[in-house]
């Protein structure tokens, strides 16, 4: 066994092949941040090396790739690094890497993913669970692209199936909500449920995109990668109108410095609202189903909160007891009318 640990990784020097001469000739391949997996890596590929050994088979062709090089050259792509989610995408590569580390890549079968699957599922939800074998299939998908892997293990392998998500809060909970806040946290979600907006939209916003005479945000990226316009109400054009001149560039600041977390303050006004289960991005919802509400046009809507899909954004639309009231009302209404007709007839 040859593992040796260099800075923070862990490296294995292992046989490739033979010399002229007959001597063995080495290299060497890194691991990542964990002993076991080096460990596991340098087994596996002295035992490939005996293998071709007893079996006379050329130890020059094509050397095959592991899961763990998979994990780091995918990580190191420029499109990849490039993504908004790319903090998100390396630790769910680690996570991966964790598990599948110590496989070469044409080892890992969908059977092998469905057990992964299986494991996750009692740490995590389902929709959290299906983020790590949608990125294994787009890993194994560039990895074939490559010529590195013939097929995609994830092929076939059924996503889990997640429950709609439908929480919006009341207006009187959102006053309440806003009540708690601090008030740069307090702005940001003042705005979140007026326009739907993202939260990193909002936070990353600059003077330049906001135009206080059309009362008009300009988002040049969005999560489906086409530029919109958010138009603002009263309220939203307000808090804009407020933060104008607190900083030279962008919009959202706190003690002089650009906003880039409000997970900490959010939840705690949510506990001292007493509003239970309500995450930030339900803001999006909330605003989805007030336009409902309000009787605006699902074309329109779908517009203003930057939806290509009616499913898209049919996900953001909620049904709640109001809704529930409003509609045996309408129901008796009718019914009353219906017997009135019957008896003048």
């Amino acid at each position: 066994m040859a593992v040796r640990k260099r800075v923070e990784n862990w490296y294995v020097t292992y046989p490739v092949g033979r010399k002229p001469n007959g001597k063995i000739r080495y290299t060497e391949k890194k691991v990542g941040k964990y002993k076991r997996q080096a460990i596991e890596m340098d087994e596996m590929l002295r035992s490939e090396f005996r293998k071709r050994e007893i079996l006379g088979l050329n130890h020059e062709k094509k050397e095959r790739m592991s899961f763990t090089e998979l994990a780091d050259w995918y990580v190191e792509l420029p499109k990849v690094q490039a993504r908004k989610s790319y903090s998100d995408i390396k630790r769910i590569a680690l996570k991966l890497k964790d598990y599948f580390g110590q496989y070469f890549l044409d080892d890992i079968t969908p059977s092998m993913v469905e057990k992964y699957q299986a494991t996750r599922l009692k740490e995590v939800k389902p929709a959290t669970v299906n983020r790590y074998p949608a990125t294994l299939k787009r890993m194994f998908n560039l990895a074939i692209r490559e010529g590195y892997v013939e097929k995609n293990p994830v092929w076939r392998v059924e996503m889990s199936k997640e429950k709609p998500r439908d929480r919006v809060i009341s207006y009187e909970e959102f006053e309440t909500l806003v009540f708690h806040l601090p008030e740069h946290t307090a702005d940001i979600v003042t705005v979140a449920y007026y326009t739907g907006m993202r939260r990193g939209g909002i936070i990353s916003l600059k003077r330049d995109q906001v135009n206080l005479a059309e009362r008009v945000v300009r988002l040049d990226e969005t999560k489906n990668m086409e530029p919109r316009e958010v138009y603002l109400n009263d309220e939203a054009l307000e808090v804009f109108r407020r933060r104008r001149f607190q900083h030279s560039e962008y919009v959202f600041t706190y003690k002089g410095k650009p906003i880039t977390n409000i997970r900490r303050s959010f939840n705690r006004a949510c506990q001292l609202a007493g509003i239970v289960d309500f995450r930030f991005h339900d803001l999006r919802r909330c605003c989805r189903t007030n336009l409902r509400k309000a009787g605006v046009d699902p074309s329109v809507s779908m517009k203003m909160l930057g939806h290509k899909t009616v499913q898209a954004h049919e996900v953001y639309n909620a049904v709640d007891r109001e809704d529930a009231i409003d509609a045996y009302a309408k129901v008796a209404a009718s019914l009353a009318i219906v017997r009135q007709v019957e008896k003048g007839a």
